[in-house]
């Protein structure tokens, strides 16, 4: 390209081949100095100001320089040859500038490419970090859920009830939703509640205590999507623990309800004189993968509050999509 301006698009000589890589030999100094100096220690630091001045004192200084660098140098390095610039001076440093420049234009380029291939990495990466975080919390809720329900069935089946069989037909379609249905990002708030009703049913003979359980909902989305096995450990901690007070009534209340964006589930359920020390002993895995697992979803859209007294215990979650 600077071939191609010395020339002025006529035939090249000799001498404009010496010319022209004694300027491009030249322009090494300024370019590199704007390169590793200028451009990482004043324009990728913001200041712009400091940079901008210094860029223009290095176009003025080269111009300078490369004068002298053609006429004593270059005239003592080739006695042989008689060299002419076609180009005045305030034309030869605007060929110097527009050079720097382009040069500066291609590392801008360059940077913003590798800039945009590592956030991309890092977005994947963190995706993927994400994604694996969620699978493993997953898969401490299933085996938690299972345990709990093998409990339920071995002690119907130790007392011979006739509704064994039911509750292993309830327990595989429970299971069917939790390790097929629920392996999505999101499930319709619908499919959840029909879990709710199925976990329900499941457990009315889970205990010989008497338990009062109450469900109302109220959706004006059936639709409405919502990250799956967020609510199921809610409820399974409420009936470890719900059916337990061997004195005072035994009870668990479930309201859900959704409109428009907002997704409200509260569960309360009775405890006993043990609750709390019985929770630590078990460490409370369900309410742990709840909270983490909302961390992770709606980092920014959701509110869980737990309230508990000596006789009630309660679970607000609030989710605003």
């Amino acid at each position: 390209m600077l071939l191609f301006i010395f020339t002025k698009n006529e035939q090249a000589l000799r001498v404009d081949y010496l010319y022209t890589l004694a300027y491009t030999a030249a322009l090494v100094i300024p370019v590199s100095l704007n390169l590793y100096i200028l451009i990482p220690y004043f324009l990728k630091k913001e200041r712009y100001l400091s940079f901008f001045f210094l860029f223009v004192a290095l176009i003025a200084i080269s111009a300078i320089s490369f004068n002298l660098f053609f006429i004593v140098i270059i005239d003592a390095l080739f006695k042989n040859y008689f060299f002419i610039s076609y180009h005045s001076n305030s034309s030869f440093t605007t060929i110097l500038s527009i050079a720097i420049i382009a040069v500066t234009l291609i590392k801008l380029a360059e940077d913003w490419f590798y800039f945009n291939q590592t956030q991309n990495k890092i977005i994947r990466d963190a995706h993927q970090i994400t994604q694996s975080q969620l699978s493993a919390l997953r898969s401490q809720i299933n085996p938690h859920f299972l345990f709990n329900a093998l409990n339920v069935i071995y002690a119907m089946s130790l007392e011979q009830k006739s509704t064994t069989k039911d509750a292993v037909l309830q327990l595989s379609d429970i299971l069917r939703y939790v390790i097929y249905d629920a392996n999505t990002k999101k499930v319709m708030i619908s499919q959840e509640l029909e879990l709710i009703k199925s976990y329900i049913a499941f457990n009315k003979n889970r205990s010989a205590t008497k338990l009062e359980t109450q469900l109302i909902s109220t959706v004006e989305n059936p639709s409405f999507e919502i990250y799956p096995m967020l609510l199921l450990p809610l409820i399974e901690n409420a009936y470890k623990h719900g059916g337990m007070n061997k004195v005072e009534q035994n009870f668990i209340n479930i309201a859900l309800f959704q409109k428009d964006t907002m997704f409200n589930f509260e569960i309360e359920n009775s405890v006993h004189s043990n609750f709390q020390k019985e929770l630590e002993n078990n460490g409370g895995v369900g309410l742990k993968n709840v909270q983490e697992n909302l961390k992770i979803v709606y980092p920014q859209n959701h509110s869980l509050n737990i309230q508990e007294t000596p006789f009630l215990y309660k679970v607000s979650l609030q989710i605003n999509l």
